[in-house]
């Protein structure tokens, strides 16, 4: 059985030994401590696999024209959309409105990334507003890491004890994950309409309900808010502002198997290098200071010249 072999100058050392020998034993700890050992270190250091990754993503979000406000006052309710179908069932609480609506590309990336949402809802008495709910539909799309469409919301509600007759605000559409998204997975059945527009009944115009089941899925959006201010102007009627950013989705993710095993093994050859550089030093030593009986075999070799 042959141990190991020493090049030194033009001699070759090579050591050998039978099976069932000290030498052997040391041979055979020497393999298993050298590629084994660094594997448990990978592994109990952090893991070994990739389970979970995060990536940020620049998604192209549109706005549909689909909104729905609510004004509340002490003892009225006013409603404005621009579903006809909610405009025709509470009639008796619709308000006209007037709205611009820019979506701007701020940063020339082709994608826009800013809302101007300006809403003048007329009819509204003066001074009588002290809660305001507004509902935003987008269609948002990420396809790097996986492909996902999803009709998305921002919901935005503020109240404030003294009456005004004008809202602005500003905010932010950030993306939620109830589960970790799968790399190169497609998801279906995100992209189906909130609110079927020909066929709108009381009980799906429950907005909190709406809200609520919006919010239980496994991917949704928010409107994170930085900036509310509530005044009066000398418009009639409410008036609603709102500036909405669309940032970049932070998505979290289960690594494919390519990329698990790619990170794993860059993490097991850095920690195997020096292994085999201070196993391969101990068994030098051992076998050229003879610690364990060996047989030492020399074995000339031609230098070669140029």
């Amino acid at each position: 059985m042959v141990l190991y072999e020493v090049f030194s100058h033009s001699i070759k050392k090579r050591y050998k030994t039978s099976i069932f020998t000290k030498a052997s034993i040391i041979q055979l700890l020497s393999i298993v401590l050298t590629y084994l050992s660094p594997f448990l270190i990978a592994y109990f250091t952090g893991g070994f696999w990739i389970k979970e990754k995060a990536f940020t993503e620049t998604p192209d979000i549109k706005f549909q024209y689909r909104y729905i406000a609510i004004l509340e006052g002490e003892s009225n309710l006013y409603i404005s959309s621009s579903y006809e179908s909610i405009n025709q069932i509470y009639q008796n609480e619709y308000r006209s409105s007037v709205r611009i609506i820019n979506e701007l590309d701020t940063d020339d990336d082709g994608f826009p990334d800013l809302l101007e949402f300006n809403l003048l809802i007329s009819g509204v008495p003066i001074d009588t507003i002290t809660n305001v709910k507004l509902m935003l539909l987008f269609n948002s799309t990420i396809s790097v890491i996986s492909n996902l469409k999803l009709e998305s919301v921002g919901f935005f509600e503020s109240y404030n004890s003294r009456k005004y007759t004008e809202l602005s605000f500003d905010a932010e559409l950030a993306f939620v994950q109830r589960e970790k998204l799968r790399e190169q997975v497609t998801y279906n059945g995100y992209s189906y309409q909130m609110l079927n527009e020909t066929n709108i009944d009381l009980e799906e115009l429950n907005l909190d309900k709406i809200i609520r089941d919006y919010s239980s899925r496994e991917f949704s959006t928010r409107l994170v808010t930085d900036y509310v201010s509530w005044k009066n102007s000398l418009a009639e009627g409410f008036k609603i502002n709102a500036y909405i950013r669309y940032v970049p989705f932070k998505l979290d993710y289960i690594p494919a198997f390519w990329q698990q095993f790619k990170w794993g093994w860059i993490q097991y050859i850095s920690i195997l290098i020096p292994f085999i550089f201070v196993f391969r030093t101990i068994k030098v030593f051992i076998f050229e200071n003879q610690l364990v009986p060996t047989i030492c075999v020399n074995t000339s070799q031609k230098m070669k010249t140029s």
